[in-house]
């Protein structure tokens, strides 16, 4: 007996989203294992342990409808559950994805008020790259919602989520410590460049890759079984077979059989005849399905795919030209058979491969066509830039200066808070104009400086490279030279931007202020790479206009060149002030005032004594470049925070702010730029921890980049130290004599602060006297230069006194040395003081040199500095005697650092990282990498066992 209708239009049932209320959820069949697994990461999340996890398979396989389970499974046990669906189309909006998923449901109202402004502020700046403040306040408020409860975090078709959602997600991914699972779902083709990152690093980091198989033949079955309450025979199962263990495939198969009023049911046994023959591909299905509407419905469908995956019934209406009330009356078929989903304000398409099927009806021809309609249709109703520049793309012909014209605005509208999407849509916008179009090539220079901003160094520098081949000798010449320049800047490739420099100024139709920017950059690139004579040659050519003009651009340049400079020749104090002067000029370079207040900053965390005011620097202009976007520059700052709290005495801060440097160089890629900015700090904690493997691989950091004078000032004579450390006496000789010449032929005066003690025993060790006669008089020179600046007096003065045997001058550099406050060099100053009284004979005070010398080393965890104290002790016949219990453990409470703790503290009163940060005066990033090795020493995985474990210990 055949029953038609048995299946009616409740069609594509239970899979990917397109649900019938009336199958339960053990109905997702052949997935129970996929299901256990997320499950169970569900509960690791509630129980205070973060995660993240990727469904992947093909269109129709079954994703949503297990994602659909696990929301539900979610919010049955209290969880907060935060789903979006990437579009399409939606690539056009950045955030859409993330903020879809956000928009109304968050429950603090600061947290959605911030957020929205954000998306909707436009930085008036060229190349300010907002994303990192939205994923920023993004984050903050993840933070705050999963303090209340768990999250489920759920971003269905993540092969259509926009690049700026992408980067949220790898951020949010890095959270751990957060009671949120993150759950990516995607087809394994179409892969964006950014997602395929995310999937690579979240796998790489352990997270669980779950791919969706086709269903064998017992779980079709049960499908079957489920879908039509009675067991498909085996003439049925033959034919099921055909659907390649794809569910849709499966469903629609039963749908078209039943539509065909080819099922028989006889009892509890369903068949099918051997001869049907299934339509030959998903969109035949699905369209063929779609059949049973009224036609006006399904054309009006059509329209809607084109449209996008989302759409209001007003554009569909202004598009057709049809009345809204024809909109809204012939939408009523599609939602009642589950094709269209409603809200208040819009209709979706309730899942894409309808969309898709509907979208590739439409002939070629006529498809382009309805995209240029509606992209004018959409800018004459007031439609964003961007909506509107994506429809005229995809319908714009070859010469469509229209279409350039709305995607070169909306790569501006849109820059700020997504600059990849910037840079694709004028990628797209070059491609419709003739190769030789003189506005091609002023589209691809913007692209350069799109991708420059958004951090894709390599793909700025191969497409500069094709665009000066093309241009050379007209004037367009000299913009993609000058952007060419900076590239090589940002990579801290000083040879070749030295070289490119001189190349420019061949030009002789420059701009007057552009050739003094390059005459300058021509200067600066010769200082870093040693050429001294050569930098103070181009700055004499440039000092005239600088002069004359003092509020340029090269005006300012050529301030910070000659602050550096001074650096360089031991002027810290002159090199400072002379910085203060070039901040208001710096208006003009990427960064801004910030940029400015970066080698401010420098200045005084290398030149001056001042710990709290180069504090306060360093952070204001951290905190500057972060709102512009400029993440490329705050990896310097990272680095010299590291330095100055070295420099102060903490130690373990330094290396955590050294972490946060190296993190976000490898995000932004722009790791050379901190590399000439002052030693990295971890070299020389790691050595006079009694480390030197350890101090050996951090040097390999500085061994990726060009070895220019920045880098060799303060490198060489460091890894001299650690080759000597690690047994390699003759080599750290011949490195440090050549080390010295180097120094003399461009009359640099080293910085002997923190290493001239270690530099002038070893030299006295062996008895070198040229290597003596260097340092000494390498001290004087720096000596004569310090300018009443407390640190290089000691440092100077130390090392004078240890090779001329001066206890007197030893002793004057313990009192410079108090006043620096610069722990590890007044321990440096007392060690030697105290074994110099002791040889005198005046025992008391020797002793009490050496103790405090001692007591400083300890709290530094200097163990090779103490070794050599102690050496230096039993030598004179003096013990150290009873030392109670040094250093801190390794594990548990009491390994934490005050710093540590103070975050502890703060996570116990439910701040976020940013909060924190701002509390504590240092980077989200700081927090980070201190919340990384509480949890390391505590055993603990996440904020709510750290909280529980500081309010144990406040009890």
């Amino acid at each position: 007996m055949l029953k038609r209708g048995r299946l009616g239009n409740d069609w594509l049932v239970g899979v990917d989203g397109m649900v019938n209320p009336r199958i339960a959820r053990a109905d997702v069949v052949g997935r129970a294992e996929e299901l256990s697994l997320l499950e169970s990461l569900l509960k690791e999340t509630a129980d205070g342990s973060g995660g993240a996890a990727i469904l992947e398979g093909e269109p129709g396989i079954g994703k949503s409808r297990i994602v659909e389970a696990l929301c539900d499974t979610a919010l049955s046990n209290g969880s907060s559950v935060y789903r979006g669906t990437g579009q399409e189309f939606g690539v056009e909006r950045p955030f859409g994805v993330i903020w879809q998923a956000l928009e109304g449901r968050l429950s603090r109202n600061d947290d959605r008020q911030k957020i929205a402004a954000l998306l909707e502020d436009a930085p008036t700046e060229f190349g300010a790259d907002r994303r990192f403040v939205i994923i920023d306040a993004i984050e903050d408020a993840f933070e705050h919602e999963a303090q209340v409860r768990p999250v489920l975090l759920s971003i269905d078709d993540a092969h259509w989520a926009d690049a700026s959602s992408i980067l949220t997600l790898h951020a949010l991914a890095q959270r751990r410590d957060l009671k949120v699972l993150l759950l990516v779902s995607c087809r394994p083709v179409p892969r964006s460049a950014e997602l395929k990152r995310l999937i690579d690093d979240l796998t790489g980091s352990g997270s669980a890759l779950v791919t969706l198989r086709p269903l064998d033949d017992d779980a079709v079955a049960e499908l079957a079984r489920v879908r039509l309450g009675s067991e498909p025979g085996d003439s049925l199962k033959q034919q099921l077979r055909r659907a390649g263990g794809n569910p849709l495939f499966v469903l629609e198969l039963l749908e078209g059989l039943s539509e065909e009023d080819m099922l028989r049911f006889d009892g509890d046994l369903a068949e099918a005849p051997r001869s049907v023959q299934p339509p030959p591909s998903l969109r035949a299905l699905i369209i063929r399905r779609l059949s049973f509407m009224d036609e006006s419905s399904v054309e009006l469908l059509r329209t809607a795919a084109v449209l996008g995956d989302q759409f209001s019934a007003q554009d569909l209406a202004t598009v057709t030209g049809t009345s809204l009330t024809t909109v809204l009356d012939r939408m009523k078929e599609p939602i009642a058979a589950g094709v269209i989903d409603a809200t208040e304000e819009t209709f979706s398409f309730q899942h894409d491969v309808v969309r898709e099927a509907l979208y590739g009806d439409v002939a070629t021809a006529v498809r382009k066509g309805l995209h240029l309609h509606i992209g004018r249709v959409l800018a004459a109703s007031g439609a964003s830039k961007i909506r509107v520049a994506h429809h005229v793309s995809l319908g714009a012909e070859l010469g469509d200066r229209e279409a350039v014209t709305w995607m070169r605005e909306a790569a501006l509208a849109v820059g700020p808070q997504d600059p990849n999407l910037a840079v694709d849509l004028l990628d797209r916008a070059a491609d419709l104009l003739p190769p030789d179009d003189p506005e091609r090539d002023g589209l691809l220079l913007e692209e350069i400086l799109r991708l420059m901003f958004a951090g894709r160094l390599e793909r700025a520098s191969d497409l500069a490279d094709e665009l000066r081949r093309r241009v050379a000798g007209t004037p367009l010449e000299a913009m993609v030279d000058t952007q060419r320049l900076g590239i090589l800047s940002l990579q801290f490739r000083v040879h070749e931007m030295a070289r490119l420099a001189d190349q420019i100024l061949e030009n002789d139709d420059l701009p007057e202020d552009l050739r003094m920017q390059t005459v300058v950059a021509s200067a600066a690139s010769r200082l870093a790479g040693g050429d001294i004579q050569g930098a103070k040659s181009r700055m004499a050519e440039a000092r005239a206009y600088t002069e004359s003009v003092p509020d340029s651009t090269a005006a300012g340049l050529y301030l910070w060149l000659a602050a550096a400079l001074l650096i360089y020749e031991g002027r810290f104090t002159q090199a400072a002030e002379r910085l203060e002067q070039a901040l208001p000029r710096t208006e003009m370079f990427l960064g801004g005032r910030g940029q400015g207040l970066d080698f401010v900053g420098y200045g005084y965390t290398v030149g001056a004594d001042d710990v709290q005011k180069a504090r306060t620097t360093l952070e204001q202009g951290r905190a500057e470049l972060e709102h512009r976007g400029a993440l490329s520059y705050v990896v310097e700052y990272h680095w010299l925070r590291a330095n100055l709290e070295f420099a102060a005495g903490n130690w373990d801060d330094a290396l955590v702010e050294m972490s946060a440097a190296n993190d976000l160089g490898a995000e932004t890629g722009t790791f050379g730029v901190a590399i000439g900015a002052a030693p990295d700090p971890t070299i020389l904690i790691r050595l006079f921890r009694g480390d030197p493997l350890g101090a050996m691989q951090a040097l390999q950091v500085a061994d990726g980049y060009e070895s220019g004078m920045f880098v060799s000032h303060w490198l060489e004579p460091i890894r001299a130290l650690v080759e000597d450390a690690s047994g390699d006496r003759p080599g750290a000789l011949s490195r440090l004599r050549a080390w010295h010449r180097d120094m003399d032929r461009k009359a640099f005066v080293p910085d002997l602060r923190t290493i001239g003690r270690s530099l002038a025993r070893l030299y006295r060790e062996v008895g070198d006297p040229d290597l003596l006669a260097h340092a000494l008089a390498g001290a004087r020179d720096a000596h004569e230069r310090a300018d009443g600046l407390k640190s290089m007096e000691s440092a100077t003065l130390l090392v004078e006194g240890l090779i001329e045997e001066d206890v007197d001058r030893v002793l004057t550099a313990v009192d410079a040395a108090r006043e620096a406050e610069r722990a590890f060099d007044l321990a440096e100053a007392c060690a030697e003081a105290g074994a110099a009284l002791l040889r005198r004979g005046d025992a008391d005070a020797g002793r009490s040199f050496a103790m405090e010398a001692w007591a400083i080393y300890d709290d530094l965890g200097a163990s090779r500095q103490e070794a050599v104290l102690a050496q230096d002790l039993r030598d004179l016949g003096v013990r150290r005697g009873s030392r109670g219990k040094r250093g801190r453990p390794s594990l548990g409470w009491d390994s934490l650092t005050q710093s540590e703790r103070r975050v502890v503290d703060l996570v116990g009163e439910g701040l976020t990282n940013r909060e924190i940060g701002t509390r504590l005066f240092v980077s989200k990033g700081t927090v980070a990498t201190h919340l990384r090795n509480v949890f390391r020493k505590l055993e603990v995985t996440s904020r709510t066992e750290l909280a529980a474990e500081a309010a144990r210990r406040r009890d």
